[in-house]
């Protein structure tokens, strides 16, 4: 999906044409590609369809003051656009960013807007991410650097086995959630197998993108990503 800027020339366009469809939102208009609507094909995609659903019919049954309540905390915190504009969520978009996360972790649902500052997680400018293999063993984990250990949980995911050349992977999967705290590595090569089937070691490469959710608020940091080769199994 591209962003669109207009200028003097034009001021609006929505529509269909050709396969490409124009529009807006609260963060302003862009462009994308027309893909009809498809059922869920997997458990995944069903879960995301339901938890989804089952939010917004909550977000309709919540009182005035728990609605003013996410109001006011979007207004706290704005966002910046691929194109440098300041934009924020409304309220129904930072309930559900929220929920749907502490759902992502298996914390129950809140209806009322945390009251804790979102800048809740620890310095990780520092922390050094390294795919590890156990001396000995063929077991292999994601050694990190718990600095400022808080009430977090974070998410790990990770691409099957891809070409060394690929630099930028977008191809990402859960593989599990664990306490963020002092007791690295994170084993997950049983998550591995049991998603990807297999390993190939040669001229290939496993990327892993860790981040973390706040376990009582659902603030979500920005992930860090990392690339290990040469990992046996």
């Amino acid at each position: 999906m591209a962003k669109i800027q207009f200028s003097g020339l034009a001021s609006d366009v929505r529509g269909t044409i050709g396969g490409i469809t124009f529009s807006a939102s609260a963060q302003g208009s862009y462009v994308r590609a027309w893909k009809q609507a498809k059922r869920p094909t997997n458990v995944l995609q069903l879960f995301q369809q339901c938890s989804y659903g089952h939010l917004s019919q909550l977000w309709r049954g919540l009182d005035p003051a728990d609605i003013l309540s996410w109001q006011t905390l979007s207004a706290l915190y704005p966002k910046v656009d691929s194109l440098g504009n300041t934009y924020y969520l409304n309220g129904f978009m930072m309930f559900m960013m929220c929920n749907r996360n502490l759902i992502a972790i298996g914390e129950d649902i809140i209806e009322t807007a945390p009251d804790i500052a979102q800048n809740v997680f620890p310095d990780r400018d520092d922390e050094e991410l390294l795919i590890v293999t156990a001396p000995g063993s063929e077991t292999y984990g994601l050694l990190y650097t718990a600095d400022g250990v808080g009430d977090h949980t974070a998410i790990l995911q990770c691409t099957p086995s891809i070409s060394e050349g690929i630099s930028k992977p977008s191809a990402f999967s859960k593989l599990k959630t664990f306490s963020y705290n002092a007791a690295s590595p994170c084993e997950f090569q049983d998550e591995f197998l049991a998603k990807f089937g297999s390993y190939t070691p040669s001229e290939t490469s496993v990327w892993v993108k860790l981040w973390l959710v706040h376990n009582s608020a659902g603030f979500a940091d920005s992930p860090k990503i990392i690339r290990g080769a040469g990992l046996v199994i």
